[in-house]
């Protein structure tokens, strides 16, 4: 009886050691359980406080981009409590840093300065394209804007090769140089190697073709045609398409409806129609996307996003 006792009391001291064994695993199992889950929660509020602060750096952009549209350059630069932002109106680059946390997140952009005139069609208020076909080199494409540049027409009088005073009619005739009109003008089955400015409305009747002349020793260009006047319509009357060429910009204070006809520069003005099978066609070229002498466009450029990279702070 001695031995089987003892062979029991063997046995209940294993039983014993194996639930002893059992907790102290499932405690290092819990253990980690528990340690793996902290540190999931530490990790995802990381993730949160860098994706938070990620956020505060773009709104610090969008922020400082239209304080600078709509004031000057100093305003570009501010802080609070979760962004800091400068900008270098020099080298125009804009910098962003939101703070959330202990991270930090950092957004670098660089700047260009727009116009209607880097557009194959840069209009304020309407634009109509019932009938019409576009061609250009990307990142020219059709862009409103809330003002217009302005036309200094006494540059154009000062260096125009032919002045007049009065309304002009152009019929079968080929034209050089640049001609200012102090009023309306028609051009009719009319050929000019240069630019028309008026002072009025321009109306093109049958076939018009219009080559617009570099400036010389630069990759600039003049204008092909301006109409000044804030009432009258800069409108092409043309039998059919194509008998309207006009290679150069296309710039009213006002309208301008094309009926048909074929463009290869920007068409800028207040509200414009194009129908009748137009086609803009800038040919993949970039030489007419360019302010010119005799053009203000300083105070309505608009700052906008040209390339950027981001990078933070753990």
């Amino acid at each position: 009886m001695l031995i089987k006792k003892k062979i029991i009391k063997s046995e209940n001291g294993s039983i014993l050691g194996m639930v002893l064994i059992f907790f102290l695993v499932m405690t290092i199992i819990g253990t980690a359980i528990l340690t793996m889950a902290s540190q999931e929660a530490v990790l995802f509020e990381k993730q949160l406080d860098q994706a938070e602060a990620f956020r505060m750096a773009e709104s610090g952009i969008d922020i400082a981009m239209w304080r600078i549209n709509n004031g000057s350059n100093d305003l570009g630069t501010f802080s609070n409590d979760s962004i800091s932002v400068t900008y270098d109106s020099t080298s125009m680059v804009l910098n962003s840093t939101g703070i959330s946390g202990s991270h930090q997140q950092t957004l670098s952009v660089n700047l260009y300065e727009d116009n209607p005139f880097n557009h194959t069609v840069g209009y304020q208020s309407t634009l109509d394209t019932p009938n019409c076909s576009f061609n250009v080199v990307s990142g020219h494409e059709v862009t409103s804007f809330d003002a217009l540049p302005t036309i200094d027409i006494d540059y154009f009088i000062g260096i125009a090769d032919h002045n007049y005073t009065t309304d002009m009619t152009f019929q079968g005739v080929t034209l050089n140089g640049i001609y200012v009109v102090l009023g309306n003008v028609t051009m009719k089955n009319t050929v000019l190697y240069g630019s028309m400015i008026s002072t009025g409305s321009i109306i093109f009747i049958g076939h018009v073709e219009i080559y617009t002349q570099q400036i010389p020793y630069t990759d600039t260009y003049y204008p092909a045609i301006v109409a000044l006047d804030s009432s009258q319509t800069l409108e092409t009357e043309v039998d059919g398409f194509p008998n309207l060429i006009v290679e150069g910009v296309i710039y009213s204070s006002n309208y301008i409806v094309l009926k048909g006809g074929t463009v290869s520069g920007p068409i800028v003005a207040k509200d414009i129609t194009l129908r009748n099978g137009a086609e803009i066609n800038d040919n993949g070229s970039e030489k007419y996307y360019n302010t010119f002498p005799g053009v203000q466009v300083e105070e309505q450029l608009d700052k906008l996003r040209d390339r950027g990279s981001w990078a933070y702070d753990n």
